[in-house]
């Protein structure tokens, strides 16, 4: 019996110290349960970086809005839905790594009902700073991203376009989870 008592706290501060060790040892960690209403579908993202025409960076990633409002919500943009900002961590900062050229117009509302879904995909293709070619990607390549997106409570003031910031959900339903992004 003493044996098993002097056991029980043994075992107990090897799994303790053994978990500390594990979560310590790693470069990157996150839940995939972050974020508001954006999710990605993995947590790492392979992007290939091109030399010719320009020097740059090409990768995709698909998303999932889902509502967890209880209204509708909605995006604009020019036939689809206004791309999101792909942004990184940077010494503890979140800035703007690359922004999508879009078209200028603007199409009706794209509402997304309580409780309802959007899948779409970011197609990052960025080239890097100083080469006179646009959209720029303006970070290093690998680390730790997430996406922001406009959307907006209330279609029903879709029209009233002087009031669209005023629309704008909280920044914490905007945002997805954070993820990595890698070289191949």
């Amino acid at each position: 019996m003493n044996r098993l008592n002097l056991l029980l706290p043994i075992s107990l501060f090897s799994l303790v110290l053994f978990s500390c060790t594990e979560i310590s040892t790693n470069d990157f960690q996150f839940s995939m349960k972050e974020g508001g209403m954006l999710q990605t579908d993995t947590e790492v993202f392979q992007a290939e970086v091109f030399q010719k025409p320009w020097h740059g960076v090409r990768f995709d990633i698909p998303y999932t809005i889902t509502n967890t409002t209880d209204e509708a919500v909605y995006m604009i943009g020019c036939k689809q839905p206004m791309a999101p900002v792909l942004q990184k961590r940077t010494n503890g900062e979140w800035v703007s790594a690359y922004n999508s050229v879009e078209q200028g117009c603007l199409s009706p509302p794209f509402i997304v009902k309580a409780g309802g879904q959007w899948q779409d995909t970011l197609r990052v293709y960025g080239i890097f700073p100083g080469q006179n070619a646009f959209p720029e990607f303006h970070t290093d390549v690998e680390g730790e991203y997430r996406l922001k997106k406009k959307i907006y409570s209330n279609p029903d003031t879709f029209k009233d376009s002087e009031n669209w910031n005023e629309q704008l959900l909280p920044d914490e339903l905007r945002i997805s989870n954070s993820f990595y992004v890698k070289e191949k």
